[in-house]
């Protein structure tokens, strides 16, 4: 069974989803560490502090694990550490860039297709509307010939319908997915990830120019806010997604 053009659009668009969703992934858990390592250096401070006022006060203490000096080094190597996982974090917004551009050439390449499509006729349209009711006067007046115990016999097409059901074949309404559905499925679905790169861009702009003050608690907001993303509409992917199996399932029922 042969794959039309819009349906392996639908199939690159499905591919593309789940490469976005381990983006995703990837980067909230660079925004974890990022903000485990934010914690673990506030806590080294903390030592460093006490450390430096307990040596100029005149009362004895108990002497730390680590030297000054080895608590400098280790917030050096923190702060080393957090601005590697920040680079990282602009870093994966290439990542989501590259998706979007790979999704936008889906969507040129489903809209020419439906640009190809060939409009219905209205002649043909007449014609078979014309043909439907003639053919129905026909059954009709055909039908008044038998009398009330005699039952008409069964159409070809009747009898081929009915051995089509017997097998379990499916419907061609079900398992078809027609190519202006197709198209709308890519634009809605594209202008959705669309929206949410230029939020997640936005995010990012945020994170790297406000690292001043709470510094901890502003990475916080905007790791919460990216782990969101308020513009993807789900159930329309899983819609899409669910009409795709069942192609398959039917292409591949076909293919028996």
């Amino acid at each position: 069974m042969f794959t039309p053009q819009h349906i392996t659009h639908l199939i690159r668009l499905q591919s593309l989803i789940k490469e976005w969703l381990n983006a995703h992934k990837q980067s909230s858990s660079l925004f974890n560490s990022l903000l485990n390592l934010i914690s673990q250096r506030k806590d080294t401070f903390s030592l460093l502090t006490l450390k430096f006022s307990k040596e100029n006060s005149s009362s004895s203490f108990t002497k730390p694990i680590l030297s000054s000096t080895a608590l400098e080094l280790l917030i050096y190597k923190q702060s080393r550490e957090i601005e590697k996982d920040l680079s990282f974090i602009q870093q994966s917004l290439q990542e989501f860039q590259r998706i979007m551009i790979e999704m936008e050439a889906v969507l040129t390449k489903s809209m020419r297709v439906l640009a190809l499509k060939p409009p219905v006729s209205s002649t043909s349209s007449n014609q078979n509307f014309a043909t439907t009711s003639s053919s129905g006067k026909k059954a009709k007046n055909k039908k008044s010939c038998y009398s009330k115990h005699q039952k008409p016999p069964k159409s070809n097409s009747q009898k081929s319908l009915s051995n089509v059901q017997s097998k379990g074949t499916l419907d061609d309404n079900v398992t078809d997915i027609p190519i202006t559905l197709a198209s709308l499925y890519c634009v809605r679905i594209i202008e959705m990830y669309e929206r949410e790169l230029t939020r997640k861009r936005n995010l990012i702009n945020v994170a790297l120019l406000n690292i001043t003050g709470e510094f901890e608690n502003h990475i916080k907001i905007v790791a919460d806010q990216w782990e969101v993303q308020p513009h993807l509409n789900f159930r329309i992917e899983e819609e899409m997604m669910d009409r795709v199996k069942i192609w398959e399932r039917a292409k591949e029922y076909s293919n028996l």
